[in-house]
Order: C-alpha cells, then structure tokens, then sequence
C-alpha cells in the first residue's frame, strides 16, 4: 500500500489496509503461526480493486468487505480477489444529508455501518447485503468504532 492509510485491521495472521490513494484494500501476511512477524521475503500481498477511494477493510470468514465512499461495501472472496456483490449502504434517515461513509465493523453475519456528521448506524447482512432492521441505530453521533460488539452467546 503506497497511498493514504485511513486505518487498518488486524484479522489472524493479516493486516488488511484501505488504501484511498490507490482506490484498493490490501491484505498482507504479516504473521506466523505463533503471532511473530514474518521476515519481509516471506510475507504475502492481496490486492482488492475498488475503482474509488475506500475507508476501511475488515474480514467476515471467506470475504473480504471493503467501504467505499460511494456508500458500498464491496464483497470479495479473499482466496480469488473476485468482487462477488456491492452492496449500498446509504442510512435511511435524511440520506442526501450524509457526507460519507465512515466505519465498517463486522459481528457475526452482520456489518454494521456509521457515517461522517449523522447520528445513525446501520446492519446489513454479509451474506445477502440486506438491510437487518426497518430502521438503524439512532439519537448520537458516535461511530462503530466507539463501541465494541460483542457476543451475547450463551
């Protein structure tokens, strides 16, 4: 990744990198089996393109979504680096209001996602890209990444 790095996520043995300059999410084996780091000759690159500047990346099992300033996740098969959906994620509340995007966080079978100035997040399936609830979180204007999803299993 050469250009703007807004964020990065840590998921196993990658990092996965927004990079907006480039218009592309980068995923890097940056770790061995035991957490240390890999010497720089044996890490490996994935390169996801987007064709528009991307805010964050994050990983849901097989997939590699990816936000987009465009209000879309882009869906990709991390083996094949196939783009497989994209998915809309404008807020259902005054949309024409909402400058941008701003953060993708990933529970389960759900992706939630917050914007830029509006007080809504909003829960989309990663399976189908369909809306999870009639309407989003609503009343602040924090961002997913000011709270932590957590699991309620038993």
């Amino acid at each position: 990744a050469n250009g703007f790095i807004c964020s990065l996520e840590v998921s196993g043995q990658e990092v996965l990198i927004p990079d907006r300059d480039e218009k592309k999410a980068v995923s890097i084996s940056l770790f061995d089996n035991s957490g240390g780091l890999l010497p720089e000759q044996n890490r490996t690159e994935m390169i996801y393109k987007c064709g528009m500047t991307t805010w964050q990346a994050a990983r849901a099992g097989p997939f590699i979504l990816v936000l987009c300033t465009d209000f879309t996740v882009k869906k990709f098969s991390a083996k094949s680096r196939q783009l497989l959906t994209s998915i809309t994620v404008l807020p259902l509340q005054e949309p024409d209001k909402v400058k941008n995007p701003y953060a993708l966080k990933i529970c389960g079978d759900r992706c939630y996602v917050s914007y830029i100035n509006h007080h809504e997040i909003c829960a989309f399936s990663v399976n189908d890209g369909k809306r999870q609830a009639e309407d989003g979180f609503v009343g602040h204007r924090g961002t997913v990444n000011a709270f932590c999803l957590g699991s309620t299993g038993a």
